[in-house]
């Protein structure tokens, strides 16, 4: 099941799509498959990932309570610069829960 929410990333300096599925293979893959058929930026989140990979190739296991996002967007940023955005996106995720949900949210390197 896929629900796109357009309109939620329109008011981005750079507009993205916004795809939320129960259950996909991996959020990689769709973010990067579905960039490639448009060109559009996306952010693919999922309930659920069944094929997850983390970082070297270790294998990925998925916790009973967790989320699960890729964004695939074209940047000229600094390669150098990119690795830090799963990081930095992570912290202002989690601290965003915490202040919202009241909620403390813990992050789990790949």
């Amino acid at each position: 099941m896929s629900r796109d929410f357009d309109s939620l990333g329109s008011d981005m300096a750079t507009p993205y799509d916004i795809v939320h599925l129960t259950e996909v293979g991996s959020t990689q893959d769709e973010a990067a498959q579905r960039f490639a058929n448009t060109g559009s930026p996306v952010l693919v989140v999922a309930d659920r990932q069944v094929e997850g990979r983390g970082r070297q190739g270790r294998s990925w296991q998925q916790p009973d309570r967790a989320m699960f996002s890729s964004l695939a967007v074209n940047t000229s940023w600094n390669p150098e610069h990119r690795t830090l955005v799963p990081l930095i996106t992570g912290i202002v995720v989690s601290e965003a829960i915490a202040l919202t949900a009241r909620v403390v949210a813990s992050l789990k390197w790949p």
